[in-house]
């Protein structure tokens, strides 16, 4: 989905309806997280991760079909800034989690991303 995002942003301009196809992919992406809220098992950080993830690598790999000194430059900034960005977001999350952080810490609210507490699966255990 976050590599459909990029090649949209990227090739807006020679789309028939590209608000149409940002409303269908906005409407998809916000419903996989709703099931992500309301199944047990599924991990709605990692699939916020593979979104974002998807975005930037979308950005680097993806061409942007347009030509010409603009374009050249656009690319050139979109290579300068995303590969940088998707090598320390992976070594982030890398990091993260084999030295087992403990995101609870940071934000609080971040459980819910994964699981609503008023759904019985998502309570948490006393044991």
């Amino acid at each position: 989905m976050g590599v459909l995002l990029s090649d949209l942003i990227q090739n807006w301009s020679l789309l028939q309806s590209p608000l149409k196809n940002l409303l269908s992919l906005m409407v998809t992406v916000i419903i996989s997280l709703a099931v992500g809220l309301f199944l047990p098992g599924v991990d709605n950080f990692a699939h916020l991760g593979g979104f974002v993830m998807g975005i930037i690598t979308g950005f680097i790999f993806l061409p942007n079909l347009g030509y010409g000194k603009c374009q050249t430059r656009w690319r050139i900034c979109v290579i300068c800034t995303f590969v940088p960005a998707a090598i320390v977001l992976f070594a982030a999350s890398f990091i993260a989690f084999y030295t087992g952080v403990n995101a609870n810490e940071w934000c609080s609210w971040c459980g819910q991303l994964s699981c609503i507490d008023a759904l019985p699966w998502c309570k948490p255990s006393t044991v």
